[in-house]
């Protein structure tokens, strides 16, 4: 048996209504992307080859999933056009689908399988025929029926399964879900992260302080940092790199990956996504410019004054400081080309960028010439100038996903030492996003000296270049 996914796009308009930049396959039910539960459901049956048909996809899905071997599958993609039918995606497929017994899921919608019921036989030996909920569909058809043309319309009704389907037309149907999942069915999927004790899963690099409270049901994506007295109530969904600080409190929420909740908010029945507060009640979807998500800080004249004064002096400091290392290292980290890559980095909240050489290489001049910080001197001219501060945000690389953060960020000043790197000078891309929404709330001249020391120790005694 053979399985054929399609998700048709006039099924999915209110996904990109909230999510904009998710994939309808990639929308987390439990933190778990959708597409992984049909992928789920077609090995526990059996079905060992597979074909997801996206539109406009650009790729992203076969990124995802991949061939699907570390899930014990085949998996293979086609395209098709917004305003194709089942009826000619199963045409433009039919050499895949003929020869076989074939599971088509067609359209968007939940399947309500539970993975200790390994006999859905009813279901799957039928005679060819659909299960339906609104405008969600799965089909079983038989090898013969694969052959020649099907008339999708003249198949019948399941009307008696074991096998049921839910379907997902809006916000309220997917806050519902994925509150059912965790709070009635975990034990019915394979679902992300660990549980000792029963409803209760968290990931890996959860850092929980002694005074945080949590109640059940609840699910905790990775490295997630749950700050003093914060409260997470049941049935809320963290994803990861998410921050929940000081004497906050979640409840009956949905958190998605690599936000930052201030302290002392209060959040019940919502939807977090990216700077986007969702009330799946209303459906209202509300753009936050409050301070306890990557907000603006707004600084004091005299504060900034004085702030921007020290920033220049050290700047020059340093200057002098790093101008004869850099001077007598420089003639042999620059011996071959090959020993730099010049990369661009944006370097302002309208994302004006700058060329910059970035070591590319690893050997023991190239190694101390790192730990030394002398790689972060042709930044310093350019803080001299004005184009960088000292210390700030993460500068980060040149790319789509990079400038969709920025934009999204109210506040942006790249800074040659960050605060991610005053933590780790070994940190991810997503890691470093979750680090500047904490970094955006809490800054102070303190913190930024903080961040220039522990950036110059970090690099020196724990950087692995």
């Amino acid at each position: 048996m053979k399985a054929l996914i399609y998700c048709r796009p006039d099924n999915t308009d209110w996904v990109k209504s909230f999510f904009p930049d998710e994939s309808p396959y990639k929308l987390r039910i439990a933190n778990k992307p959708l597409l992984e539960y049909y992928v789920d459901f077609c090995a526990l049956i059996g079905i060992k080859q597979i074909r997801v048909v996206t539109v406009d996809d650009n790729g992203s899905i076969n990124n995802f999933l991949g061939s699907g071997e570390s899930l014990g599958v085949d998996i293979t993609y086609n395209l098709s056009r917004k305003e194709d039918s089942l009826a000619k995606v199963f045409l433009k497929n039919k050499g895949f689908c003929t020869s076989s017994d074939l599971l088509v899921i067609d359209g968007f919608g939940f399947i309500n399988y539970d993975k200790e019921k390994v006999d859905y036989s009813d279901f799957i030996n039928a005679s060819t025929g659909y299960l339906q909920e609104g405008d969600f569909r799965i089909y079983s058809l038989n090898s013969r029926d694969t052959e020649g043309r099907v008339d999708w319309e003249a198949l019948e009704e399941f009307l008696d399964s074991t096998l049921s389907i839910s379907r997902i037309d809006g916000i309220q149907d997917y806050f519902a879900l994925s509150r059912s999942v965790i709070r009635e069915r975990a034990a019915n999927f394979v679902l992300p992260g660990y549980s000792s004790e029963r409803d209760v899963f968290i990931g890996q690099n959860v850092a929980l302080a002694k005074s945080s409270r949590i109640d059940k049901p609840v699910m905790i994506g990775n490295n997630v940092q749950l700050r003093n007295s914060c409260s997470i109530g049941a049935e809320t969904i963290i994803g990861d790199n998410i921050i929940i600080d000081s004497d906050a409190t979640v409840s009956s929420s949905i958190i998605y990956g690599n936000s930052y909740i201030g302290p002392g908010v209060e959040l019940v029945n919502k939807i977090v996504y990216k700077n986007y507060l969702i009330s799946p009640d209303t459906g209202d979807r509300i753009e936050i410019v409050d301070s306890f998500l990557t907000s603006k800080i707004a600084e004091k004249a005299r504060t900034a004054t004085i702030r921007k004064f020290a920033h220049y002096a050290i700047t020059i400091f340093l200057i002098i400081v790093y101008c004869v290392p850099y001077s007598v290292f420089w003639p042999f980290v620059n011996a071959s080309r090959d020993n730099f890559k010049r990369k661009s980095f944006v370097i302002s909240k309208n994302l004006r960028t700058v060329r910059v050489n970035v070591v590319n290489k690893s050997n023991f001049i190239l190694n101390l010439f790192v730990k030394l910080s002398l790689d972060k001197f042709p930044l310093l001219i350019e803080a001299f100038k004005g184009n960088i501060h000292l210390t700030g945000n993460t500068l980060y690389e040149d790319t789509d996903k990079t400038r969709n953060f920025i934009e999204s960020l109210q506040f942006y000043r790249p800074g040659i030492f960050s605060y991610s790197e005053s933590i780790s000078p070994n940190y991810d891309l997503d890691q470093a996003m979750l680090n500047d929404s904490f970094y955006c709330y809490h800054r102070t001249p303190l913190m930024d000296i903080q961040v220039l020391f522990g950036s110059i120790f970090n690099r020196f005694f724990y950087n692995n270049q």
